[in-house]
């Protein structure tokens, strides 16, 4: 269920000519980093480790969506428009995650077609995405 990986060098490169609007976080085993119901305001990059995407239902009740390996994205959906978080994204080891500000993303995505078919190609392949 895990996204097709991206080749880190290449988007090393692309993450290089970003200035602002870009934070890496450094979680510890089993931290939330976000959760569902929070603002969908950026896109995540698993650098290292792995993130486990959980959802809660109305009854109360949480099922596992995915473990995502690195070079996996999360928070894609706010690029088309949704405003909260669908899932709980926790990591299931010492991670190093990078948030790109959602529109720090779009214009990365505009500005450089080479990235914008990467990403496409490294979400669209996925099964599931938070």
């Amino acid at each position: 269920m895990a996204a097709k990986k991206v080749a880190p060098p290449k988007f090393q490169k692309f993450l290089a000519q970003i200035r602002r609007g870009k934070t890496t976080l450094t979680c510890a085993k089993k931290q939330i980093f976000f959760s569902q119901g929070d603002a969908a305001d950026a896109v995540f990059w698993i650098q290292a480790g792995s993130v486990k995407l959980t959802v809660v239902s109305q009854q109360g009740k949480e099922a596992v969506l995915a473990i995502l390996e690195p070079n996996s994205f999360i928070g894609e959906p706010c690029l088309a428009g949704q405003t909260l978080q669908a899932v709980t994204a926790t990591t299931m080891e010492n991670s190093r995650i990078l948030r790109i500000d959602k529109d720090v993303m779009i214009r990365m995505l505009h500005k450089e077609p080479a990235f914008g078919e990467m990403f496409i190609s490294a979400v669209s392949s996925s099964k599931c995405n938070g």
